[in-house]
């Protein structure tokens, strides 16, 4: 018994040790790891740090960059004392297509390449046709690059099923060739249409959640000049009831962002030509796409700012307090 409990006495004193001496241990290690701890946290935070710093340095030096890049393009077009009265219209179409270009989100400038390409138009001075013409066509290029930059922002939306189909995307087509429209007019893909040229046709669309049914009628198709005068209305057996009507010449200065159409329901749409392109150029013939393109919903264009904090808070998924 007596060595029963010496054993057990020495057990415990061994333990004590093992104890103490691990304590020991883990109270030298304590003021080195936690120095090492420390200087990794600083070091990740100082990273940061500097990342943001980088960052923000980038932010003001871009935001520098496009204001005085902006003011060196619109100075000369829109400057003081009517400076834009004896520029090269050439020159004037080349200022317009970079502020297009690079400021397409924050204005509206369709007035602005509109102008540019009456002056284009209306040249009678020394420069060749040829140069002119290239120039237009160098100005309608840039607006459709655009018009493909702020489509492809859009998300789609599940659209419903219903009588016209629903789809977030139209395309209809005008060739300017009558005799080649029949090779337009078989096409596989169900949301692209011809429109003929030798009569009037009004084509029925549905909106994607169905509550809306437009009836769209084209007229005067300009392939030269990029346009073609549009009639909206509803169609008759439409689920909303309402009274608009949207009657307007579309060219290819009109972009979605800031040339769209706001439904009393809250649908909104946008039309626009996508490209017009050669089709066979000894007649000149010609096919020219236009599109119509449905916004997601609680979708606000860069130009608008939601008047309803609270709704557009809700349409994000918040609680909307």
């Amino acid at each position: 018994m007596a060595n029963k409990e010496a054993e057990e006495s020495r057990t415990e004193v061994k333990t004590r040790r093992d104890v103490q001496f691990w304590l020991d241990v883990v109270m030298k290690l304590t003021v080195p790891l936690g120095a090492i701890v420390a200087a990794l946290l600083a070091n990740h935070f100082e990273q940061n740090r500097a990342s943001l710093e980088l960052i923000n340095q980038r932010e003001q030096a871009e935001s520098s960059l496009r204001a005085t890049m902006f003011g060196q393009l619109i100075g000369p077009v829109a400057g003081p004392k009517e400076a834009d009265k004896d520029i090269d219209p050439i020159r004037y179409a080349v200022l317009a297509q970079l502020l297009t270009l690079n400021f397409h989100e924050h204005f509206e400038l369709k007035p602005l390449l509109q102008d540019a390409d009456d002056r284009l138009a209306a040249y009678r001075g020394t420069l060749l046709p040829a140069a002119i013409q290239q120039a237009r066509s160098n100005l309608h290029q840039a607006a459709h690059r655009v018009i493909q930059r702020q489509i492809a922002q859009l998300w789609e939306d599940p659209v419903a099923k219903c009588t016209p189909a629903a789809s977030m995307e139209t395309t209809f087509q005008f060739v300017s060739d009558a005799e080649l429209e029949e090779a337009f007019g078989q096409s596989s893909d169900a949301g692209t249409f011809l429109v003929p040229s030798t009569s009037l046709k009004t084509f029925v669309v549905s909106s994607p959640d169905c509550k809306d049914t437009l009836s769209i009628v084209f007229d005067k198709a300009d392939f030269a000049s990029e346009r073609v005068h549009v009639l909206i209305t509803p169609a008759a057996g439409s689920s909303v009831e309402s009274d608009y009507r949207f009657d307007f010449d579309l060219t290819s200065f009109a972009f979605p962002f800031a040339d769209n159409a706001l439904l009393p329901d809250g649908n909104r749409f946008a039309f626009f030509i996508r490209d017009v392109s050669l089709l066979d150029e000894s007649t000149n013939s010609k096919i020219m796409r236009v599109g119509l393109r449905w916004f997601p919903q609680n979708y606000y264009p860069p130009t608008e700012r939601p008047t309803d904090y609270k709704e557009f808070k809700k349409a994000l998924g918040g609680s909307g307090k």
